[in-house]
């Protein structure tokens, strides 16, 4: 769940070092960092997925694998769920944001000073991408960490049709992954 979300912080950020400092970047931007870049949001999203793993367990009730907290459940299970909206959505979104408004930026303030055709089109073409990007990344996810948030205030009942929209939204956000290589 993570290591999709941070991959494409991680590309937004390469992307923004690329297009804002391409000289000053090009020691940075090297097939050996990238491993190393890889490898560490591939451990950075292990350890961030360890309370996954260490508290799931199937609930022979539901038939379905589940967090069993320990005692006081309800602080462990809100903690999660902020800890998770955080790193999981609000944080990357925050990042992606920021580094693709410098990006847009920087692209119009070029333009500005060349006023090329050929310039505006390459504007027009990265604030399309940047738009797209972001719009598709909150879409996929802002539904499964609203309803998880909204669930931690609110406590919703158990009712079949939000348990089904809880679940579609639980396919959603995974569709962010599916979506990252066309993107």
């Amino acid at each position: 769940q993570f290591t999709s979300i941070f991959c494409l912080t991680v590309m937004s950020m390469d992307r923004y070092l690329a297009v804002v400092h391409p000289i000053k970047s090009t020691k940075w931007r090297r097939p050996r960092v990238a491993k190393l870049i890889s490898a560490t949001v591939w451990s950075f999203s292990f350890l961030v997925v360890l309370p996954v793993i260490v508290f799931s367990d199937v609930q022979e009730d539901f038939q379905t694998c589940n967090m069993n907290w320990p005692e006081p459940v309800s602080v462990w299970s809100a903690a999660f769920i902020v800890y998770t909206s955080v790193l999981g959505f609000f944080g990357p979104l925050l990042v992606i944001c920021l580094c693709y408004l410098l990006i847009v930026v920087k692209v119009k303030s070029s333009g500005i000073r060349v006023g090329s055709t050929r310039r505006r089109r390459s504007e027009r073409k990265v604030t399309r991408m940047v738009v797209i990007i972001v719009v598709v990344f909150v879409f996929c996810w802002l539904p499964f960490y609203t309803m998880n948030i909204v669930n931690l205030i609110l406590i919703l009942p158990a009712d079949p049709v939000l348990e089904g929209l809880y679940f579609f939204m639980v396919v959603l956000s995974y569709a962010n992954s599916c979506a990252n290589p066309i993107l």
